[in-house]
């Protein structure tokens, strides 16, 4: 019998919303954002088996070598990148040698390793009035405008003067399902908060009606990580505070994913706007500021956010969960925090430090239980035998000529799903 071992996330990765200016011709994603490697198989004395996710054309595809184990998987992708742009695209698996040489290619559908994720219904979500009453909108009746993030594309719907922009995020690959099972659950509920963005629709499939994902309205005004250019506002980082209060000791959440990309400003309103809460998750028990309490690793996002976005200083963005409260410590006690060139900030450096001081200082001080505990059910039961819809799309490449695509009989297709 042979052995196994499993690896999942050699590259760590995550479905990020991110809204970004685009142009109307713009199809493309950058190439960071189009190939993940979700993890690999093992074979004790055999090969390797990498899963790589194709966001591009939403479409896996297997890599295999000949090494029995390679420590650093960035050389496994060096050597894939080397090979992705000569490979058909009706590509499944892909066999390299040690040195990153390309061995054999196969187009068989019996090696698509694809692995259908499971969807629910709408009654799963357990809704309430008035969330009960969320409208939805197929899949098949979205017209792609852009490709912005794995799993996130810019749509829009309706027609004419009705055509409505937003942000469809979508959930393809078997260990984003728990996640955005919870996400979707946390988003919904808090769509109320006026610092948040709203769900706008719930995505469901041609075919039985399943969810696949949710819209957003689009913010053109895009991210505080996209223009710096446009500063940072005093009242931004209050109003961050109180979404931040909010999601904690109001509502029992923790959203556990602050960081510049995530904090939107509405053009209208002028308004800070919080999204993504993929990594959110339910607090137990009363709020402590302790060593290792996840609210207080809220807390220092925000410390480590503030200061990233006023000094332009990126190299905390990434630090490990267990390092975020000694890291926003050590940046609390900096004598000074120089901001950016060209930042512009209508308060000195020191009243944003105030007020995350006093902030600080009054969450220490107390223990509070969340007045309003939101809650969601838990994951639905799987059921087996049902049908799956294709998700797999042309390359953003061959949608940047304005004619189309052409098939064999020599029609042109210009329709995007």
């Amino acid at each position: 019998m042979r052995s196994f071992v499993l690896i999942h996330a050699m590259i760590f990765y995550t479905s990020i919303l991110t809204h970004l200016p685009h142009t109307p011709n713009d199809t493309m994603l950058k190439d960071i954002d189009k190939y993940c490697f979700l993890g690999c198989l093992i074979e004790i004395g055999g090969p390797v088996i990498w899963q790589i996710m194709d966001w591009d054309r939403r479409r896996m595809m297997s890599l295999v070598t000949d090494a029995e184990y390679q420590e650093d998987p960035a050389q496994v992708v060096a050597h894939f990148k080397k090979h992705i742009k000569t490979l058909p695209l009706d590509t499944y698996k892909i066999h390299m040698s040690e040195s990153g040489d390309l061995l054999r290619v196969s187009t068989d559908p019996k090696d698509d390793p694809w692995i259908v994720i499971w969807r629910f219904e709408m009654e799963h979500l357990q809704l309430e009035k008035p969330l009960s009453g969320v409208e939805t909108v197929i899949r098949t009746e979205l017209y792609e405008l852009s490709r912005m993030a794995w799993g996130v594309d810019l749509v829009s719907y309706g027609t004419g003067e009705e055509a409505k922009r937003v942000v469809f995020k979508y959930a393809l690959i078997v260990q984003d399902s728990w996640r955005f099972w919870t996400e979707l659950n946390v988003w919904i509920r808090l769509s109320h908060h006026p610092n948040i963005v709203p769900i706008d629709k719930i995505v469901v499939d041609e075919i039985r009606g399943q969810i696949v994902g949710f819209t957003t309205p689009y913010i053109p005004g895009g991210s505080l990580e996209d223009d710096a250019s446009r500063g940072f506002k005093l009242k931004w980082l209050k109003q961050l505070i109180q979404a931040v209060d909010d999601l904690n000791l109001r509502y029992g959440v923790i959203h556990d994913n602050i960081i510049p990309r995530h904090l939107l400003i509405d053009p209208d309103t002028d308004n800070l706007l919080l999204i993504n809460f993929n990594f959110a998750r339910q607090i137990a028990g009363p709020v402590y500021l302790l060593v290792f309490d996840i609210s207080g690793q809220e807390m220092a996002l925000v410390i480590l956010t503030v200061y990233s976005i006023i000094t332009g200083d990126k190299s905390l963005q990434n630090t490990h969960y267990t390092e975020k409260i000694s890291k926003a410590a050590a940046v609390t006690e900096l004598e000074e925090w120089v901001p950016a060139p060209g930042m512009m900030l209508d308060h000195p450096v020191s009243a944003y430090r105030s007020v995350l001081e006093e902030w600080t200082r009054q969450r220490r001080a107390v223990h509070i239980e969340a007045r309003e505990c939101i809650d969601w059910p838990e994951f639905p039961e799987r059921e087996a035998g049902r049908a799956v819809i294709e998700w797999e799309r042309p390359p953003g490449d061959a949608l940047q000529d304005e004619a189309g695509l052409v098939d064999d009989d020599g029609y042109v297709h210009v329709e995007r799903r």
